[in-house]
């Protein structure tokens, strides 16, 4: 189903190899509301000067309407601003025609606005449809060629590729819908003065993103949609229950079921391949399980099976949607950044985009989301005084506080008056009227003083100053490293491994891991500044290719995979094309 439109543009160039080269009128046609319509001949379409072509493509530019070329409803104005530039920059000559015939890069475009599902996009965003039927109708067997439907088709095309180009580089929706803890990096949005004059494969090749992790999720995509043509993979019955080496009749199911998945390497079975839950079976399942962020036990429980029976269609949008992700990701010109990915609970060190180092990460629970930013560490403090923003402690503490009033001793927290500086006098806390309190604002400050305690380490912090006072830091405990799921901070992220990360960050003979130990269990704070700041980029991925080639999934910790399927209507045009 997916190829028709490649038909239909097969078949459109086709008609204009064969028409390209014929002589045709050029007629101009105007209307009146009490004459109808008049038409006037101008001359033959190899004739027709360039000038008079730009002077009916201003007149046209500077009187269309968004509505009639612009259908992106998440940026109708900065395309439509887009597209005018983009007739300015080219000095409003046609882009896609030689008004006689349309040009290669209009049919190269028209095939690739086709084919952009392999982008995780829509052909019918661009209405490829409806552009293969108009060049139909304007290059069709007349002798004649209409320069107003000559120019009202270019600049459909323009629109079209000025939308798909926009797609590719700043993505379908506007990451601000998406909630207050997303901030996307912002990009260069106007793309006009850099598209203009090129060719449609080099200014694709300009917008499109280059990194390696977006072309091998390209790839997994493709494959998905292969086997979903195929009639997708079979479903588990949900109370499908099997212990090692016990036998089950729905055995040869789930072999087929892990085959699809490239788990099970033994191919496709029935029913007389035997029934027995042995090793090999096993190991693929604990495989299914590691590639979705299970316990890798082997074993068939609900949440293994529930993952098992999850629609190769919902797997699909679910690529689809971190194709989109990827898209909003800086172009990393700095060849050292830290990714930390919140629903695979990881930081991962990269150079340039070879993984060097891996290590997992406590995020913030659903009610305290770990913010989605782009932001660089800049120095390093070892053994800080903890300095709570008010924003943090009139959103997350002060309602502990009010049932508790004992809370900010427990934690090993001081109260100081907002005029006490220097921190010499700790108010008592117990004798705060907390109830009446509705903000901290200008009359208290938290702070916790420098070095660990039995509630709370402390030791080190990673900073990197933001609107959301987010940063890294040691573990509050690293017990909670060992669960699978590791959601417990308060928006903070807390890494396994701080010693190797301030190695790493330092880059510094000076700072082994000796002297970074030491400095973090001193009571006297002590900060270093980076040589090199260096990028992290807080993300939210549940779908990736990793270092081994293998595809990942998580579970959608803060409900933003379901909130972007939904601003990206993937169940309104679900399976269209069938």
């Amino acid at each position: 189903m997916r190829s028709e439109p490649v038909l239909k543009i097969i078949f459109l160039v086709l008609i204009t190899l064969f028409y390209g080269c014929t002589k045709k009128s050029v007629i101009l046609e105007t209307s009146d509301n009490d004459y109808g319509s008049t038409s006037e001949t101008l001359g033959d379409s190899k004739g027709i000067p360039k000038e008079l072509i730009q002077q009916y493509l201003v007149t046209s530019i500077d009187t269309i309407k968004a509505d009639n070329y612009i259908h992106d409803t998440h940026f109708k104005k900065e395309l439509f601003n887009e597209l005018k530039e983009f007739y300015r920059f080219n000095s409003h000559e046609l882009v896609w025609s030689t008004l006689s015939a349309p040009t290669s890069d209009a049919r190269t475009l028209l095939n690739e606005l086709a084919l952009s599902e392999e982008h995780g996009l829509f052909p019918e965003d661009y209405r490829v449809d409806l552009l293969v039927d108009q060049m139909n109708e304007v290059y069709d067997y007349s002798s004649e060629l209409n320069i107003s439907e000559v120019i009202h088709l270019d600049i459909l095309l323009s629109a079209a590729y000025l939308t798909y180009a926009w797609h590719l580089y700043n993505g379908q929706i506007n990451t601000k819908e998406l909630g207050e803890y997303w901030h996307a990096h912002k990009k260069q949005t106007e793309l006009a003065p850099y598209l203009a004059g090129k060719s449609f494969r080099d200014g694709i090749r300009m917008v499109e993103p280059a990194s390696e992790a977006y072309g091998n999720l390209r790839k997994k995509l493709a494959t998905y949609l292969s086997i979903a043509d195929e009639g997708g993979w079979p479903v588990l019955p949900d109370s499908m229950r099997v212990y090692p080496g016990e036998y089950h009749e729905m055995i040869f199911v789930l072999q087929d079921r892990l085959f699809y998945s490239n788990d099970y390497n033994k191919g496709l079975t029935g029913p007389a391949s035997g029934s027995t839950y042995d090793e090999t079976l096993q190991e693929a399942v604990r495989s299914f399980q590691r590639r979705h962020g299970i316990a890798a036990d082997g074993r068939l429980s609900k949440e293994t099976i529930a993952a098992l029976n999850v629609p190769i269609e919902k797997r699909i949008d679910q690529i689809k949607i971190n194709l989109e992700r990827m898209r909003w990701m800086p172009r990393e010109a700095n060849n050292k950044y830290l990714l930390v990915n919140i629903p695979d609970f990881s930081l991962k060190i990269y150079r340039k985009e070879k993984e060097l180092e891996t290590m997992k990460v406590i995020v913030g629970r659903d009610a305290n989301p770990t913010p989605v930013i782009s932001d660089q560490v800049e120095y390093i403090t070892f053994s800080p005084t903890w300095s709570v923003s008010d924003n943090l402690f009139n959103r997350n503490v002060l309602p502990k506080v009010k049932e508790d009033p004992e809370y900010l001793n427990k934690l090993g927290y001081r109260l100081y008056a907002r005029s006490d500086v220097k921190g010499e006098n700790p108010l008592d806390i117990r004798t705060i009227q907390w109830h009446s309190i509705k903000i901290i604002n200008h009359d208290y400050r938290v702070v916790h003083p420098p070095g660990p305690n039995d509630k709370m380490t402390g030791q080190v912090k990673f900073a990197m100053p933001n609107s959301e006072d987010l940063f890294l830091c040691d573990g509050s405990s690293s017990a909670l490293f060992d669960f699978s799921f590791r959601a417990f901070n308060f928006s903070s992220i807390s890494v396994e491994k701080p010693e190797l990360l301030a190695k790493y960050l330092l880059n510094d003979r000076k700072w082994d891991v000796r002297r970074i130990k030491e400095s973090m269990t001193s009571r006297t704070p002590t900060s270093v500044m980076l040589k090199e700041k260096i990028p992290v980029h807080v993300t939210y991925f549940t779908s990736w290719v990793d270092k081994d080639g293998v595809i990942q999934f998580r579970d959608d910790l803060y409900g933003y995979d379901a909130r972007q399927a939904e601003l990206m209507r993937l169940e309104d045009r679900s399976w269209l094309q069938d």
